[in-house]
């Protein structure tokens, strides 16, 4: 079994801007441009009329909440808009309305970011969310900044109970449990960098499949201060309180907090406030450990946001996630023709012929 932390370096690149790759290859994560610098910067407040200008466009297209800023790019926020910047650093850079600026404006490449993307965030999926199996649900290929997770799984029909127990190097921890939740008490010391295993079996004779159940570890003490520290930074930040949680979501994948990430945004989704962007970062969490059909969810309603904005690069990202989980996950071709094909519609609108090509690419392997 991958250890988790090699495990994220491959999973987990900071997701944000185009998935890239084959169809039932690895892919780069709906925000990362090939060649681009290790600093997120993003766009963490954005209100009235904001346009953007990539490198790879024809021309400024309208932008909304958490699009992905890369060094060429260009904001155009007309006048009366209201343009924040989350820097790599974690400090903001509020962009002046009624003119034309880039990242170097505001946003200096700091010699360590603080919020970075690097590496790819996508391998070939394995089918790891058969909904009539108690499937893990967290913590799955991640790093953990808590030593007392909260361990889920998925709710099996007739099942009343589940046998829920945590396996590592000279360690078992179990316990039975009538939901689908459960946190553990932490008697016993997680230790940083061992490889830790949750396993599920429902009182119905189904349990989670072990070559799907993916280990976990806990940060190491030093790394644990950094991003408690960068934390208390970011919370100390006027900004929104979406914003604040989507930042902090974005720090804790730059360590590879996968658990945690996905416990801030869907705290977000249950207040019921998110935009587009928090729907498209969960699922490219939930595709990135295997957990296909939430990663479906979460895309499809992010379409639908993004379609209400008329966001076109939001909605080209989002089917082209779609179309990469039909072919991967479902083996459903004629769904992952359709969605690539509308992908390939929007970033042809877009102007941006480079990712035009590499689709078109994939369209072929898939036909």
């Amino acid at each position: 079994m991958m250890k988790p932390k090699a495990l994220m370096l491959v999973i987990l690149t900071l997701i944000l801007n185009v998935l890239a790759g084959r169809l039932g290859s690895q892919a780069q994560p709906s925000g990362t441009r090939a060649g681009a610098e290790p600093g997120l910067n993003l766009l963490i407040v954005a209100a009235g009329d904001v346009r953007l200008k990539r490198a790879e466009w024809s021309d400024y297209y309208f932008t909304t909440f958490g699009a992905a800023l890369h060094r060429g790019d260009l904001l155009q926020p007309a006048r009366g808009a209201t343009v924040i910047v989350l820097c790599h650093n974690l400090t903001t850079w509020t962009v002046p309305a009624g003119i034309t600026s880039g990242l170097a404006n505001g946003c200096p490449p700091p010699p360590e970011p603080s919020l970075m993307r690097d590496g790819s965030f996508f391998r070939p999926t394995r089918g790891c969310d058969a909904p009539l199996l108690p499937y893990v649900i967290s913590p799955l290929g991640t790093v953990l900044l808590n030593e007392k997770p909260t361990l889920r799984w998925n709710a099996v029909p007739d099942a009343t109970s589940y046998t829920v127990s945590i396996r590592g190097p000279s360690f078992y921890w179990k316990t039975s449990v009538k939901e689908t939740a459960v946190s553990y008490p932490g008697k016993q010391v997680l230790k940083p960098e061992m490889i830790y295993t949750v396993m599920v079996e429902a009182d119905n004779g189904t349990r989670s499949q072990p070559d799907c159940t993916d280990g976990f570890s806990v940060l190491n003490t030093n790394e644990a201060q950094r991003v408690r520290t960068a934390a208390e930074r970011l919370s100390e930040l006027q900004l929104p309180d979406e914003a604040k949680s989507f930042a902090m979501a974005h720090l804790y994948m730059s360590h590879h907090l996968v658990a945690e990430a996905v416990e801030v945004l869907e705290a977000l989704v249950k207040v019921g406030t998110p935009t587009a962007i928090v729907y498209r970062t969960l699922g490219d969490l939930y595709r990135g450990i295997n957990l296909s059909r939430l990663a479906e969810q979460h895309y499809s309603r992010a379409l639908e946001l993004s379609q209400g904005l008329n966001d076109i690069e939001g909605q080209a990202l989002t089917q082209r996630a779609l179309g990469l989980i039909y072919g991967e996950s479902f083996n459903n071709k004629n769904e992952a023709t359709q969605r690539l094909h509308k992908a390939i519609q929007l970033y042809q609108e877009l102007g941006d012929q480079k990712v035009v090509m590499e689709m078109q690419k994939q369209l072929s392997g898939l036909e």
